[in-house]
């Protein structure tokens, strides 16, 4: 992997401390689906945001100032729309996103804490093999030339 420099920080680095397969694993293990989603979307913007800007590194395109505090959907359609995610796996990320908005943001909450405590099981696993599987193209294009 070529030593990837930004701003004095090596990017290269400091985007593998993270493990969200593990994290992903012990959600579904405990059925904590809010977690589940929840920190899987993080893992998107976290990665998505390194690998957009390794992009941009790479093509020399000073985009750095922009990118800070886009909207997890708008990031994961930027990255589509550059060819850097195909679309399973765009259509896989909003999937998640839109797992994650259901419960997060309910209509009423109620219907939140209703939604957590009968969400099949066989699904919530897909969905977040699925968000796993996204990650993992995510990580492993960033720092790759």
């Amino acid at each position: 992997m070529e030593n990837l420099q930004s701003d004095g920080k090596d990017l290269s680095s400091s985007v593998y401390v993270l493990n969200p397969d593990a994290v992903i694993d012990d959600a579904i293990k405990r059925r904590d689906w809010l977690s589940g989603f929840s920190n899987s979307v993080v893992f998107f913007e976290h990665y998505g945001y390194f690998r957009l800007r390794w992009y941009c590194l790479k093509e020399r395109i000073d985009l750095s100032k922009k990118l800070e505090g886009l909207h997890v959907s708008t990031l994961t359609l930027i990255l589509y729309l550059l060819k850097i995610i195909d679309a399973d796996t765009f259509s896989k990320m909003n999937k998640t996103i839109k797992e994650r908005n259901m419960l997060t943001h309910p209509i009423s909450a109620e219907a939140g804490i209703s939604y957590r405590e009968t969400k099949e099981k066989t699904r919530a696993t897909q969905l977040l093999e699925d968000a796993k599987f996204c990650i993992r193209k995510l990580r492993e294009g960033i720092g790759n030339k």
